[in-house]
């Protein structure tokens, strides 16, 4: 919803059902896309390593990590949007939107913020 109120268009790969490899239709929707949001807060293998592939393609990532997470990743020195709940997650994202992506629906996005 966030995204979307941002005038953002979010793309699941999973939910693109092909006969394809997974992996494949991950790294064609990476192509496409101008910017990544992950949430590494959790110990999945399969999300640290889809960032992996957004950073090698060169893709700015929004890596969230709540701040109660147990990590099991080295990812020191790379930026993180932390968060506590799902309302903070929401304003943290917010400020990742308008600090690095050039082209969003501002009025849409803080509406949706202050809404909260």
């Amino acid at each position: 919803m966030l995204l979307q109120a941002a005038g953002l268009n979010p793309i699941l790969a999973k939910d693109r059902i092909s006969s394809k490899v997974l992996l494949c239709i991950v790294c064609k929707a990476f192509r496409k896309c101008a910017y990544g949001v992950v949430d590494i807060s959790k110990n999945n293998l399969n999300v640290v390593y889809e960032l992996g592939l957004m950073q090698s393609l060169g893709k700015e990532c929004a890596i969230l990590l709540i701040s109660r997470a147990q990590r099991q990743t080295d990812l020191q020195g790379i930026e993180n949007v932390l968060y506590r709940n799902s309302k903070t997650l929401k304003v943290e994202l917010a400020r990742w939107i308008k600090g690095n992506i050039s082209s969003f629906d501002e009025e849409s996005l803080d509406s949706y913020i202050n809404s909260l």
